[in-house]
């Protein structure tokens, strides 16, 4: 067995034959998370237990069983691979399939069940001919006890008439969306639960369907006025419409609403597209709606909880595109993320990287999460 090395004079390497990923690619699944494979390096946020890994982090809760995938870079398609869970300390994981740590089988998909979140270092090793080969590569699976956020959506009917007029409820997919939005966020351990429903009719806005927000002035800012209507205290409130004015989507914090003209925290979401003074209705695309939503749905749920956008300075950098909190979505024509064309990737970070500005995100979601009520909603 040969494997060929270019190696730099002066440069420390790392040799990996082998790669791990996502189990599959499309749309998000429970139980098919995407892997913080940003380089081999492992810096982690304070308090997270060290490991000696190097390879990619995965988020996954307590009690789930996930899919992962080995690819063969560089290396025999008839060498037995191997996957095993390191000893030591009380377990987090364990390879739940194939069963015993048997043989990979020759689509490389293996499966990891998350036991417990405690402080030992534990990591999946991908060893040569038996459980007890040399390791050729390694992984660590990061546990988390789940956190709920409970949310309440609002579906919101907008008349330009005082009286009323030909506004329209928007056509909602609670159940899809949050199903979607619940397996984006399920690998840094956040559950998404619903609260109830509320519908809300709003009167004498500026159009039918949609709020304007006036740019450069908090004046006449009818997103504002609607979510001072329906308002739960110590939720996540989520007001679904089918038009917003240049925008999918909003996420407003306690930190940043009243710099927004809001007096409320929540979250916005349009339905069917968005409108401009200059180019009309855009129409968000029929085939890829439920997904492009589901998406936008997870990703403004990242800035109510505190998360900024990534990548604004690498907005074509394939691993921003990946990442839920990426600034586009959908991405342009040309762009497969791994979701499918033109879609927004959905990793939330793990690693925490210095010249990466709010990394750490499943972090950062979990501190939010841990706050009063009066801080986090």
């Amino acid at each position: 067995m040969t494997i060929r090395v270019h190696a730099l004079e002066g440069h420390p390497h790392v040799l990996t034959p082998l790669r791990f990923t996502r189990a599959i690619s499309g749309r998000p699944r429970l139980d098919a998370p995407d892997l913080d494979d940003r380089g081999w390096a492992m810096p982690r946020p304070p308090g997270w237990v060290e490991s000696e890994a190097r390879g990619p982090m995965i988020g996954i809760t307590v009690g789930d069983t996930i899919r992962l995938r080995v690819e063969r870079e560089d290396f025999p398609l008839n060498a037995s691979l191997f996957v095993t869970a390191s000893a030591g300390g009380a377990p987090q994981f364990k390879i739940a399939e194939p069963e015993g740590g048997g043989a990979l089988p020759s689509d490389g998909v293996f499966r990891v069940e998350a036991l417990e979140d405690n402080d030992t270092a534990q990591t999946i090793e991908i060893r040569l001919g038996s459980t007890e080969g040399p390791i050729l590569a390694e992984a660590e699976p990061h546990v988390f006890e789940p956190l709920t956020l409970r949310v309440v959506p609002h579906l919101c009917t907008i008349h330009s008439s005082a009286s009323g007029g030909s506004g329209k409820t928007p056509e909602v997919q609670l159940s899809r969306w949050f199903a979607e939005a619940r397996s984006i966020l399920r690998p840094a351990g956040i559950h998404l639960r619903l609260d109830g429903m509320t519908r809300q009719s709003y009167l004498g806005f500026n159009r039918d369907d949609l709020p304007r927000r006036p740019s450069g002035t908090f004046s006449g800012n009818e997103e504002a006025t609607l979510v001072s209507q329906g308002y739960v205290e110590n939720r996540c409130n989520v007001w679904f419409m089918r038009y917003m004015e240049d925008s999918k989507g909003i996420g407003v914090n306690r930190d940043n609403m009243g710099s927004e003209g809001f007096e409320n925290p929540g979250v916005l979401i349009a339905v069917d597209g968005q409108w401009s003074a200059t180019q009309g209705v855009e129409v968000t695309d029929a085939a890829s709606r439920d997904q492009v939503v589901a998406n936008d749905l997870a990703h403004e749920i990242g800035h109510f909880l505190g998360l900024s956008h990534a990548g604004q300075d690498y907005a074509d950098d394939p691993y921003h595109q990946r990442n839920l909190m990426h600034s586009r979505n959908p991405l342009s024509e040309d762009v497969d993320a791994g979701y499918g064309p033109k879609m927004r990737g959905a990793l939330v970070t793990l690693k925490v990287y210095p010249n990466e500005e709010g990394d750490g995100q499943a972090a950062r979601l979990r501190d939010r999460l841990r706050q009063p009520n009066t801080a986090k909603y």
